[in-house]
């Protein structure tokens, strides 16, 4: 039976921390483990995601027994395909740069996303009942990202990723046993409920600091 894990990065600034986890050899080993069949991996526009993924992908080729075509794929829209084996266990990686119909073509059809924090993405996720684990991109100026992917999960819809590889791959392994909660309200309802957590959680903050 099929099984799909979806990562997705955003289409524009090159999350590199979450590319370069979920395509480390230790990371596809484990989705292999799982018994994932299909793993596709959103990487953005950028030439410079591109070369990361090609690097990336090469390294997983000399770690792992190849399919029956052997050679790293690139299609015309630059979707990269390979297929890799481990202990019997085949996966075939698709990446791909950015596809703006992404729900309904790949999140909608996986059993795990692993997203970058962005708003649209985690909604995407969460109104599909998707398990979904969030990495945030530390980089980012100005970034709330934290507190929105926080205020997500404490409404039992996700998990954060939190720590070094490591700790993303023992995430990775507890998810299959994780129970969420199934949010079908109308549309807006769950970021409202979030962005009054922050709020709140931002007033609370400055009574304590006066």
């Amino acid at each position: 039976m099929a099984k799909q894990a979806l990562v997705t990065t955003g289409a524009t600034v090159t999350f590199s921390k979450l590319i370069e986890f979920s395509l480390a050899t230790e990371y596809v080993a484990e989705l292999m483990d799982l018994g994932y069949t299909d793993y596709v991996v959103q990487y953005g526009k950028s030439e410079g995601a591109k070369q990361l993924v090609v690097g990336l992908l090469e390294k997983i080729k000399r770690k792992f027994e190849l399919g029956s075509n052997r050679e790293l794929q690139e299609e015309e829209n630059g979707q990269l395909n390979l297929t890799v084996i481990h202990e019997s266990n085949k996966l075939h990686i698709r990446c791909i740069r950015y596809d703006k119909d992404i729900a309904s073509k790949y999140t909608a059809e996986s059993n795990l996303v692993i997203s970058h924090a962005g708003t649209g993405s985690i909604l995407d996720s969460v109104r599909l009942g998707k398990k979904l684990i969030v990495l945030i991109n530390d980089s980012l100026k100005d970034n709330h990202q934290l507190e929105i992917a926080q205020a997500f999960e404490e409404l039992n819809v996700l998990k954060v990723a939190k720590g070094n590889l490591k700790e993303f791959v023992q995430l990775t392994k507890k998810m299959e046993n994780c129970q969420f909660e199934k949010l079908a309200q109308p549309k807006g309802w769950i970021l409202e409920e979030v962005l009054h957590s922050i709020w709140n959680q931002g007033q609370d903050n400055h009574r304590l600091s006066k």
